[in-house]
Parts: structure tokens; C-alpha cells; sequence
């Protein structure tokens, strides 16, 4: 595939990507990975803006990542199961 056919292809195929709602919430650092973020991080954020928009952000993170990365998949969804009950237990 030369090079502008490829240029063409990814701009087709982040069109299809869908527009992304709260850019951010997870608040993951500039050059920082998201796994490396602990259950800790993920507690404050529910506290500051609502448990249910963090484990949305996570399930997404989940389902998006299902084919593309299944470990990264994986862990958002243990991250969000952990949350869950670690929020439930603090109310």
C-alpha cells in the first residue's frame, strides 16, 4: 500500500471511530499509562465526577480494546468490577 492510499485508509477509518464525549475523564498523564494507574486514582475520579462516568469510561475502554489490545481489555474490565464493589462498599 503506498503511502497515500494508507493516508486515505486511516482517515476513512477514524471517521468511523465515533466521536468521543468526555476526552480526558480518566485522567491518565501526558506520556503515562493507564495501566499503571491503581484502584486509588480511579476511587477520587469517581468521587469528583460520579462513579457511574469513570466506569462508563472503563467499559468503553473495555470494549474497544477487545480485539486491539485483549490484555489492556482485560484489565479495564477487572478495573471496573474492582471499582464497582470498592465504591459500593464505601457508601
Amino acid at each position: 500500500m503506498d503511502i497515500v492510499s494508507r493516508i486515505s485508509w486511516m482517515l476513512e477509518a477514524k471517521k468511523s471511530w465515533g466521536k468521543v464525549t468526555h476526552p480526558g475523564i480518566l485522567e491518565v498523564p501526558d506520556g503515562g499509562d493507564v495501566q499503571s494507574l491503581g484502584l486509588k486514582h480511579f476511587m477520587g475520579l469517581a468521587k469528583e465526577k460520579g462513579e457511574g462516568a469513570v466506569s462508563k469510561s472503563l467499559m468503553n475502554l473495555y470494549r474497544w480494546n477487545k480485539k486491539k489490545d485483549p490484555e489492556l481489555s482485560n484489565w479495564a474490565k477487572s478495573m471496573q468490577e474492582r471499582l464497582a464493589s470498592s465504591y459500593k462498599k464505601e457508601k
